[in-house]
């Protein structure tokens, strides 16, 4: 399936909200392409109220994989970790 689920963003905040958690790690997460249509990083930190977020597209700048960002969907996937505590770089 190339397009989540409606409203899966909803059922998936709903859950981590009964969990509350200090630190949350996201792992190809989308962050505005076509899909999603959103930064979902931005959209999970506010959502769960956590003050600090750290992102990096996964896909290095060296080597073939440099190919990946000028795919659309591909160019806007990154790990990222979201925390209630102030994040150092």
């Amino acid at each position: 399936m190339f397009f989540p689920p409606k409203k899966l963003d909803t059922i998936i905040i709903k859950s981590l909200s009964t969990l509350k958690p200090d630190i949350l790690a996201l792992v190809e997460v989308d962050t505005g392409s076509f899909i999603s249509k959103k930064d979902e990083v931005k959209y999970f930190k506010e959502k769960l109220n956590m003050n600090c977020s750290v992102q990096k597209v996964k896909y290095s700048y060296i080597g073939w994989s440099k190919l990946f960002h000028k795919l659309p969907v591909l160019r806007k996937q990154a790990n990222a970790i979201i925390s209630k505590y102030k994040l150092k770089k």
